[in-house]
């Protein structure tokens, strides 16, 4: 294997995290670039007036040749294609600005900006083909016209040295090879030194190289070495046969003929900014303490490092205006950088969406008020109420410990806050967690917005926000505080942080897969169902890995680790013995199908029922950018969730609402490409302008009419008679007028003491499974037959105040609540159809005549 590391492989992989490290590390290396760079720094030739220059390094790794400009005063960028030579860059915190991107693709800077441009041991990298797309007659072409530039080469041969003087030359460049110590094998160094100079320049503008003895001599230069010069004038180019009366096609001729394209209904293009000249604002002077602002357009895939990010002059008389990123340019190559440019102009801070979408999640969640599933109430509200209040139901699951205190502690925090200030009111209590859970909800509109922004390009993450925030099931779901929505906003997080997700690895951070692993493993203590989606991407990131071996025993293994000791102990501290709540949850609900004790579907249920009725009239636009888009990776983790959730008996919505935001993702896709003003996509899909304005409002006008009704339906009418008769039972209980509560319904049909919020005796019928017990549990014998069970209970039973049954029970049971003197005291609205069971339109309260005759006593002998 060759030594020259060109040779080996592309930068981009030579140069890895490791490799990077091991480079910056050399003593040897660091005082080599500061020679090379200081010599390049004299070649440069800068007047020497004290002001500080801009210059461009190029191929700048770690930062080691930055560094050597920083000590002369000058400001510098530096641009490298490895991400990891960036990262040691911005942990050693250089002073220039870091730029990830190919220089082979071009610099994309305006010329005029730049007083000079440096280059140590890099441009020889462009002189081989690693890709199939790759020329390097081509790739030299980033050598453009622009200020006086010194690139210090390490040349294979004669041939690559020779290739890199011709495409300097056919770029325009003037000037020549500068050879230091030519006689030397180990202290020779070759300098490419370029000038953008008129015609009559000459090769003595070009520097003598040095000598062995350290001094200028032409005579220490050899016959096969001397300095070779290149010149504008120089450049042979073929005459062109000129013709004669030729007429020249001007503006007002390619005016006319757009005029005639309009009328005849064809598509004209218009002219945008990826068409026109980097915009360049730029003070008369450079002065110390204000730099040039330049709109730098993005010259590779991989986008910026950073960029804007130079420390502040230790002077207390300057500022740094810095560097302003402009992202106008648009990219020729294929549909998603064309989607990429948004048709309006300006662009949303991150700041910006996250008010937009906490606003939004609020409002949503104070407009949910209706009962969904108990899990939102029994699992983490009532647990959280008796952390901190001292009384709150423990259903069977913690008994068994098949569940994490993680997710309740959240809750126990607020409610902990609110009593604190006294704000512990039933009314609050009610909507404070949904509130609460507003606030990740949010979150995880951001980072879909931020995930789809990366994958496909700011205009599609906006219709993607559009998706999220008007889909019927999210808007319904997301705000509850259920563990399955605080999964699905670790999950969204997570996945924008995964390099396997991303089209290019080399837009991710190092420390990026860190934070993907650690939020992946806290998902899956809040719910260990969540090892379902990262199994496959984890299998995933394995194949695109490169360093396997660090993947699985460097960073899964101590980050998983480090997730489940913190488990274990919070589960230790509140169970009081230690438990292992993600095995035994995974034995339960896998291994003995204990889940199937409440309900199961047909196998196919998610894919004709399920997830098609959360996306609704999404669906066929997340169809459509599926196929469309060809993110086969992130498209196959929906197809992979639904698959495997589908093998299991027990089935509900909520299992699979964590892929829910990825399929709302593709139906941005659609809707992006739909509203694109690209004469392209207009061309694939065969349409004209005015029509497709017209499917775009067609589109919305479909998806918002279906939606949004759905969503306050679902989350302001449909059984919402569970949760107002806790808040008619609390105000009651506030004012002394509840002493004891049994309810005749199904177990677990509405909230319970985190909605009272009062100490007093309750009493639900019991649905705990149980492999001892053989037959029905309470709640089943009660719905076969209501009289002969509740007859039988009234035998046992300390008489209660207020009994509460649904309206569909009451019917069966009205010659029960009239013998033993229950009137009916309030009546509430549930629903207009059935759901699993016959109708239940309404939730009916009646008291004992006897109590409340004791009250009226009572409240008599008050005044």
């Amino acid at each position: 294997m060759s030594a020259r590391p060109e040779l080996r492989a592309p930068p981009e992989i030579f140069y890895d995290e490791g490799e990077a490290r091991k480079y910056t590390s050399s003593s040897r290396i660091i005082e080599i670039q500061a020679k090379l760079s200081e010599r390049a720094l004299e070649l440069l030739a800068l007047p020497d007036d004290g002001i500080p220059r801009l210059l461009l390094d190029i191929g700048c790794g770690s930062g080691l040749s930055g560094e050597t400009l920083s000590e002369s005063g000058h400001h510098w960028i530096g641009l490298d294609i490895s991400q990891a030579m960036l990262n040691v860059a911005v942990e050693r915190e250089v002073e220039g600005d870091l730029l990830l991107g190919d220089m082979g693709q071009g610099l994309a800077l305006r010329p005029g900006v730049i007083d000079g441009a440096i280059s140590i041991s890099a441009v020889q990298w462009l002189c081989n083909a690693d890709k199939s797309s790759h020329n390097p007659r081509l790739r030299l072409k980033c050598l453009s016209r622009g200020a006086k530039a010194v690139l210090q080469v390490y040349p294979e041969n004669l041939d690559q040295r020779q290739l890199i003087l011709t495409s300097a030359m056919r770029a325009g460049f003037s000037g020549g090879v500068v050879v230091d110590y030519p006689h030397s094998s180990k202290s020779r160094k070759e300098y490419l030194v370029l000038t953008c100079g008129p015609l009559s320049l000459s090769a003595s503008s070009v520097p003598n190289g040095k000598g062995e003895d350290s001094l200028s001599s032409d005579e220490d230069v050899s016959d096969d070495e001397e300095t070779q010069v290149i010149s504008a004038g120089n450049r042979q180019r073929p005459r062109k046969k000129q013709k004669l009366n030729r007429k020249v096609k001007g503006r007002e001729w390619i005016l006319k003929k757009k005029e005639q394209m309009r009328g005849k209904g064809d598509v004209v293009k218009t002219p945008t900014s990826a068409y026109k000249t980097p915009v360049l604002e730029k003070s008369t002077s450079f002065q110390p303490g204000r730099r040039r602002r330049v709109s730098i357009a993005n010259p590779s895939p991989c986008g910026f490092i950073r960029l804007g990010s130079m420390r502040k002059r230790r002077d207390a008389g300057t500022s740094n205006e810095g560097i302003r990123l402009s992202d106008e340019g648009d990219d020729d190559e294929g549909i998603h950088e064309k989607l990429s440019s948004s048709s309006s102009s300006f662009s949303y801070s991150s700041r910006k969406i996250f008010i937009l979408c906490l606003v939004a999640r609020i409002v949503n969640a104070l407009l949910v008020q209706t009962y969904f599933n108990p899990d939102e109430h029994w699992q983490a509200l009532e647990v959280a109420h008796r952390i901190v209040f001292g009384y709150g139901h423990l259903t069977w699951e913690w008994k068994k410990g098949i569940r994490s205190y993680l997710h309740p502690l959240l809750f126990a925090l607020l409610y902990k806050v609110l009593a604190l200030f006294h704000l512990d009111t039933p009314q609050i209590m009610m909507k404070a967690p949904r509130v609460f859970q507003a606030l990740f909800a949010a979150v995880g509109d951001l980072y879909l917005y931020n995930l789809s922004d990366a994958l496909f390009g700011h205009h599609v993450a906006l219709w993607t926000l559009f998706s999220q925030l008007t889909n019927w099931f999210l808007f319904f779901c997301f705000t509850r505080t259920l563990s399955n929505s605080l999964e699905t906003v670790i999950s969204i997080v997570s996945l924008y942080y995964w390099p396997c997700i991303r089209v290019d690895s080399c837009q991710v951070s190092s420390r990026s897969r860190k934070l993907a692993l650690a939020f992946a493993a806290l998902s899956c203590a809040i719910r260990p169902t969540s090892a379902i989606t990262w199994i496959y991407v984890g299998i995933l990131e394995l194949f695109s890995t490169r360093d396997r071996f660090k993947f699985l025993f460097l960073e899964v293994a101590p980050i998983g680790t480090l997730v489940l000791a913190a488990t274990l102990l919070v589960d230790r501290m509140l169970y009081g013995s230690w438990i292992l709540v993600p095995l035994n949850f995974l034995k339960f609900n896998f291994f003995s199908s204990g889940g199937d004790y409440y309900g199961t579907h047909k196998w196919h249920w998610y894919f004709t029922q399920g997830f098609t009725v959360m996306l609704f009239s999404f669906f066929p636009f997340s169809v459509a950018g599926i196929i469309y888009s060809k993110r086969w990776k992130i498209a196959g983790l929906v197809a992979w969730v639904l698959v495997t959730y589908s093998s299991l008996g027990h089935k509900e919505f909520r299992f699979v609402l964590p892929v829910l935001p990825i399929a709302l993702m593709f139906s941005g896709y659609s809707l992006a490409a739909i509203d694109s003003a690209d004469s392209s996509i207009r061309k694939q899909k065969r349409d004209l302008h005015g029509r497709s304005t017209w499917r775009l409002h067609l589109a919305m006008l479909l998806l918002l009419a279906t939606n949004i009704p759905m969503a306050l339906y679902m989350s302001m009418v449909h059984q919402r008679g569970t949760e107002d008769v806790m808040g008619f039972l609390s105000r009651k209980a506030s004012n002394g007028e509840v002493k004891q509560v049994l309810f005749l319904m199904p177990c677990h049909s509405t909230p319970y003491y985190s909605a009272l919020h009062r100490d007093l005796p309750m009493r639900f019928l019991d649905c705990t499974p149980s492999e001892e017990r053989r037959g029905p549990d309470e709640s089943d014998r009660f719905m076969m037959d209501p009289p002969g069970f509740a007859s039988e209970f009234a035998k046992i039973w300390s008489l209660p105040s207020h009994i509460v049954l649904f309206d569909s029970e009451e019917k069966k049971l009205k010659d029960f609540l009239m013998s033993h003197s229950f009137v009916e005291v309030g009546r509430f609205f549930h629903s207009h159809f059935k759901v699993d069971r016959d109708l239940q339109a309404a939730v009916v309260v009646y008291a004992s005549r006897d109590w409340k005759s004791r009250m009226l006593t009572w409240q008599h002998i008050d005044q």
